[in-house]
């Protein structure tokens, strides 16, 4: 029987690890491949082949690189930039070599729109489509956000693209989350900063989160509005209240 494939990483990764679950659960037979993984290879010969898979799911590439020990004998920033940009380079020839293997129509997503897919591609789409969004705007300094504050008495700001995970000592991890700025909080933004996603705050009565899969949408609604914690960011996780989530209809359009 043909597999499915699963690209994704070793860690901080439980979608996918509940996913492996499930599909054991019902004896689909899977391979999972984490970017991780490529660092013990060999030969080509143990890439995943075509032939083997009938669907993939692309799911995340790597969430570290394993220590390769390639370092200057006498540290150097842009040196050491440059290093890191380079390994980072040839790990993505050989993870897009494993992408451009895989024939199209197998893929639950399409992994080379996935990779270029951000906040305002989906944004406008949906604003394409006749769905209300925010007042969104990209700004890099105080000052204009002084004047959309004239405007709407609270902001949220986001990263444009996906948010990033920082390793600290030990277990310890960081996570990027969204931001509320209003008069209290606009003292600690800086005169100038990275272009970033501003946009009008709304006060919700819950999250909808939906897939979109072969032609459905799949839908959970998460009260995440009534714990401080999640009231901006849902991954803000309260472990021990967490959100309660129940499935969800969307209206018909």
């Amino acid at each position: 029987m043909s597999k499915v494939l699963i690209l994704s990483q070793a860690s901080f990764e439980t979608s996918t690890d509940y996913l492996c679950k499930w599909l054991g659960y019902y004896a689909t037979p899977y391979k999972r491949l984490n970017g991780e993984d490529l660092f013990m290879i060999n030969s080509l010969s143990e890439l995943p082949q075509n032939d083997d898979y009938a669907v993939v799911w692309y799911r995340r590439r790597i969430h570290k690189f394993p220590n390769v020990g390639y370092s200057f004998r006498e540290e150097h920033f842009e040196n050491d930039r440059t290093l890191r940009d380079f390994l980072n380079t040839e790990f993505r020839a050989l993870f897009f070599y494993i992408l451009e293997k895989i024939d199209l129509n197998k893929w639950v997503n399409n992994p080379f729109v996935f990779n270029r897919i951000n906040k305002l591609h989906v944004l406008q789409a949906a604003e394409d489509q006749g769905i209300l969004i925010p007042k969104t705007e990209v700004m890099t300094s105080k000052t204009a956000l002084v004047g959309f504050l004239a405007t709407y008495k609270k902001l949220i700001l986001k990263p444009l693209s996906e948010v990033i995970y920082l390793q600290g000592e030990g277990d310890m991890h960081y996570n990027m989350l969204s931001k509320v700025i209003d008069e209290k909080t606009l003292k600690y933004v800086p005169q100038q900063f990275f272009p970033s996603l501003v946009q009008q705050a709304i006060e919700k009565k819950m999250e909808i989160r939906a897939f979109y899969l072969y032609g459905r949408f799949y839908s959970m609604a998460i009260y995440s509005q009534n714990n401080k914690n999640t009231k901006t960011d849902f991954r803000n996780y309260d472990h021990q209240r967490p959100n309660r989530t129940v499935p969800y209809k969307l209206p018909q359009g």
